[in-house]
């Protein structure tokens, strides 16, 4: 007995067909998206280059500044010179919080491979800093035998690892788009040459400080330089022959050759050929930077040019991707629209009764919700602004009262009333933080632990220094290749440690060293920081966290008492509390105290 079909089965039909007809458009979406993913994860490992290069940069424009500041100079030279390393070196951390921001934020797991080496990086430049900073304050020191070469090798070596994620970087591009790697792989090249011109020509600042002329061991040095900048000239002229894009960067390789290989290196070669004569006759220091620093501008302006074809490659490719999915995305929606009409026909999509009203509720909350915490934001802002006005005018006013007679015959009273301001002004700023950490929304984000760690020493090494301390970072920790990424407010995060070192900094005997150090066990990281300071007594241990707590003891014997509020570890508790941590403190007196941050891994 034949049975004829009822109407449900031949809509049950016409699913199964429309069905079936949209696998091959699924199958055409997944391989697009896939490329298209791809491509994406290529524009990042790109994007990382080009802050790598930036960084790469910066860090040697860095080297630059500070060996220009060595050797005898005028004092209004000095003041410039050392606004100028400033600058620089606000650039160069700058550029080291984007390249991270980029890592903490990147979708290719390739590219988040690359954290050790930054972490590399950072640990070396701030002793390197620190050695750089000592020269610059003793012109003595300068002409120590050695001590200038080894403070510029501490800055080279800072630059090292930035040429191995530079390598892995290009790797990770040509695997997703070999034809946006080759100009890429030229510009790498190109900051080669760039990075081994600047140390060309760093290795004769030495012997122009000292004024002497060059040894055997200094040639060889300079030799091994100069060959490499060759090689790699060579190199790029064999490069270039042969590609596409030869015509867009032929301008800026004549713009080398001008104002480099027949400029600022033949100004080199002259006092390479000076021989036994004396480099620093005819050239002080500083001018021999400054004439070299244009050619080697140049190498960067060429190296910026040929990012462009690689770029401009890979950007038409996701363009091209971009809209064949946009063509493909329709047509399926259409059909999945059919689809989902026949599906609604039988079916129905009500909203039950209590999700309409679940949704009203929200409606109406919502709106109230937010007004309550924009109130809640405004009177944090107004308040900290009333209470920083009154302490922001006194020393304003204190500015202005420089010029006067009076001033210049009682500046003991000018300095007291500016010092009590200034600590007024630093209890209103830490009061009003520890306020807004626990009344503002919490925004926490993936972060570096051990980068917010080496910040925190960078800001603080100025003030370690006037008290002959050195922060030390465990550089062994870079080499380990470990992730310390936590899950905080990034700010929050650098002022809890800020806060914690400033102590040690304070309460630390002079002439002494805080050790700082990371680890990672399979759920937390910790961090710790530890001095040999005079200790806290037991019966003070219970209260170190609370507001306004202070207890007696000082920086050091024969020191003033250490100024403080008792408001920067109730901030840095309350801060790690935020992020899902605590704080410990370990201490012994007449032997120092260890203060151990503890964060949930992410």
């Amino acid at each position: 007995m034949i049975r004829l079909p009822t109407p449900g089965s031949y809509w049950l039909l016409g699913i199964m067909v429309l069905g079936l007809s949209s696998l091959p458009i699924v199958w055409s979406i997944q391989n697009e998206l896939a490329h298209y993913t791809r491509l994406r994860q290529a524009r990042e490992a790109m994007t990382l280059f080009v802050s790598l290069l930036q960084t790469y940069e910066a860090a040697s424009i860095e080297r630059q500044a500070s060996t220009a500041l060595l050797g005898r100079l005028s004092p209004e030279q000095a003041v410039q010179r050392r606004e100028q390393l400033a600058l620089a070196r606000s650039v160069t951390n700058e550029r080291l919080r984007n390249i991270q921001h980029v890592l903490d934020r990147t979708s290719c797991t390739r590219c988040a491979s690359l954290a050790a080496s930054m972490a590399l990086v950072r640990t070396r430049l701030v002793p390197a800093r620190a050695a750089m900073d000592r020269l610059h304050a003793d012109e003595r020191l300068q002409r120590v035998h050695g001590a200038t070469l080894d403070a510029i090798h501490g800055m080279i070596a800072a630059n090292e690892p930035f040429q191995l994620m530079l390598n892995q970087c290009t790797l990770i591009i040509a695997e997703f788009n070999a034809d946006a790697a080759q100009p890429l792989h030229l510009a790498r090249i190109v900051a080669d040459m760039r990075e081994y011109a600047v140390r060309f020509g760093s290795l004769l600042i030495e012997p122009l400080v000292m004024g002497r002329h060059l040894t055997r061991d200094d040639r060889e040095r300079i030799a091994i330089m100069e060959g490499r900048v060759m090689q790699l000239r060579d190199l790029i002229a064999l490069r270039m022959v042969t590609k596409s894009y030869r015509g867009q960067l032929q301008a800026s390789a004549d713009a080398v050759t001008d104002e480099y290989f027949h400029n600022a290196y033949m100004y080199a070669r002259q006092l390479i050929d000076a021989g036994e004569r004396t480099v620093h006759q005819t050239v002080q220091p500083a001018d021999f930077v400054a004439a070299y620093r244009q050619g080697t501008d140049a190498i960067a302006r060429f190296r910026d040019a040929t990012l462009v074809p690689a770029t401009t490659q890979l950007d038409a490719h996701i363009a091209r991707h971009e809209d064949t999915l946009v063509v493909i995305t329709v047509v399926s929606g259409l059909i999945l629209a059919a689809l989902a009409g026949v599906l609604t026909l039988f079916r129905g999509h009500y909203v039950s009764p209590l999700e309409g009203l679940a949704r009203g509720l929200l409606s109406l909350a919502g709106p109230r919700a937010a007004t309550l915490a924009g109130h809640r934001e405004a009177m944090m802002t107004s308040l900290s602004h009333d209470m920083r006005s009154p302490q922001a005018s006194i020393l304003a006013l204190l500015d202005m009262a420089r010029t006067t007679e009076t001033y210049r015959t009682t500046p003991d009273l000018f300095a007291k009333i500016e010092a009590h301001a200034r600590r007024t002004l630093k209890m209103v700023d830490d009061f009003v933080q520890l306020s807004e950490l626990h009344v503002l929304k919490y925004r926490p984000s993936d972060v570096d632990a051990y980068g917010i760690l080496l910040d925190a020493i960078d800001a603080l090494t100025v003030a370690a220094q006037k008290r002959g301390i050195t922060l030390q970072p465990d550089e062994s920790i870079a080499s380990e290749g470990r992730a310390y990424t936590v899950r905080a407010e990034p700010d929050s995060l650098f002022r809890a440690i800020l806060n914690v070192l400033d102590n040690a900094i304070k309460y630390g005997p002079g002439h002494d060293t805080v050790r700082c150090g990371i680890r990672r066990t399979r759920r937390h990281v910790e961090i710790t920081i530890a001095d040999r300071g005079p200790g806290i007594r037991p019966q003070d241990m219970p209260h170190i966290f609370k507001r306004f707590r202070r207890f007696a003891t000082t920086a050091a014997i024969g020191d003033a008492p250490a100024s403080g509020n008792g408001l920067g570890l109730a901030f840095a508790r309350a801060a790690v509390r935020k992020a899902g941590g605590q704080i410990r403190c370990r201490s012994t007196v007449g032997v120092g105290t260890t203060f151990t941050i503890v964060l949930p891994v992410k």
